[in-house]
């Protein structure tokens, strides 16, 4: 049997880093202290990330995916804390749309799922994905009106 520890975490980094290119390689191994090389082999899953490697990752590629990893089937839901470099209004503002559309996209999943009238085990897991992202977005409106 394979061992698969961290193979799905360095997916998603995969993601960010390299497929949806958020930010480069060298500067997140910058960033972090470490070579390119030793981020390389992370990110292609020959080498483990550690847990102090992973909070560094959070902290300097913060994709709100990498930090929701290690929440997942727990009682915790991540939230983005924001720059403050807006405006409290203006934060505010943007995290009430958010909150807005992102709970549109589970009426509209679920709308989707329900054209059949039954919802199967991929219906369920595209609407499960879509209230995760609305409860980030509540938890993150939260944070933002408690910082005003």
């Amino acid at each position: 049997m394979t061992d698969r520890r961290g193979t799905e975490f360095a997916d998603i980094v995969y993601t960010v880093l390299v497929a949806e290119k958020r930010w480069t390689m060298d500067e997140i191994a910058q960033k972090m202290g470490m070579k390119y090389a030793t981020l390389y082999a992370r990110v292609h899953q020959r080498v483990l990330f550690s847990p102090d490697e992973v909070r560094d990752l959070i902290r300097v590629a913060p994709d709100i995916r990498l930090a929701t990893y290690f929440m997942e089937g727990t009682a915790f839901i991540a939230a983005d804390r924001g720059d403050n470099a807006e405006a409290p209004a203006d934060t505010v503002h943007r995290g009430a749309t958010c909150t807005v559309l992102e709970a549109t996209d589970v009426l509209r999943v679920v709308e989707e799922g329900l054209k059949d009238e039954k919802l199967d085990h991929r219906d369920k897991m595209r609407i499960e994905e879509e209230i995760r992202d609305a409860e980030q977005a509540l938890a993150s409106l939260r944070i933002c009106l408690a910082q005003d």
